[in-house]
């Protein structure tokens, strides 16, 4: 179907078609800096858990201060004698 927006062959106009334009809602202003507080929190506590983690994983993996940690060992590699 077309639509046509100027003179047509009859001579009247076809009107635009209307569009219904409504306000979106918006949140006070303390509950908008309320969700950007928690999700700056989210975003600091998952950096801590990253930083903590890489630390850690270094650490255990130093021969020398850590664990010597490698990668995991299954428990079936040595079965068979293989």
């Amino acid at each position: 179907m077309t639509i046509a927006y100027g003179p047509v062959a009859s001579g009247f106009y076809r009107a635009r078609p209307k569009v219904l334009m409504t306000a979106s809602p918006t949140l006070p202003k303390y509950r908008q800096q309320l969700i950007l507080a928690v999700l700056m929190l989210c975003s600091l506590l998952i950096w801590l858990d990253n930083t903590v983690l890489s630390t850690t994983l270094e650490t255990l993996a130093d021969p020398v201060r850590g664990l010597d940690a490698g990668p995991p060992a299954y428990a079936g590699d040595d079965v068979g004698g293989h």
